[in-house]
């Protein structure tokens, strides 16, 4: 698929076990960052835009919740689709983050069916909105 993807994960390991998984189901423009810092860099200089962040809730430096709100309170990237993710499961991070804008939340490790059927649902809501 044509969908250019960032993915700020600040283990090297997880984020290419997150790239391969993300080519896995077909998905073939990533994009690996390690934190919110980069990511938010990222984002402001990359043309064509990107179509969905994926972040890492706990990250050094910035972490996936300081790149969420950045996303959120900006006019220009505010609709951007966010997926965080994060090893933690309880309900109140959970919360925090689709409270704060998260479109979604997946607790890691990260399987491709539930990515797929995920990624799915956010290309479905980018078409409605497109066609509203």
């Amino acid at each position: 698929m044509d969908s250019k993807i960032l993915i700020a994960e600040d283990m090297t390991s997880v984020r290419e076990v997150l790239i391969e998984t993300f080519n896995a189901i077909g998905y073939n423009h990533i994009v690996g960052c390690k934190d919110g810092a980069d990511a938010w860099e990222k984002i402001q200089n990359e043309s064509p835009p990107f179509q969905l962040i994926v972040s890492d809730l706990n990250m050094p430096d910035s972490n996936g919740m300081d790149l969420l709100i950045r996303i959120r309170t900006s006019d220009r990237y505010k609709n951007l689709p966010f997926l965080m993710i994060s090893e933690m499961s309880d309900q109140s991070h959970i919360m925090n983050a689709m409270k704060s804008g998260a479109d979604y939340y997946l607790v890691k490790p990260i399987k491709a069916p539930e990515l797929a059927s995920k990624l799915k649902i956010i290309h479905q809501k980018r078409n409605e909105a497109k066609t509203s």
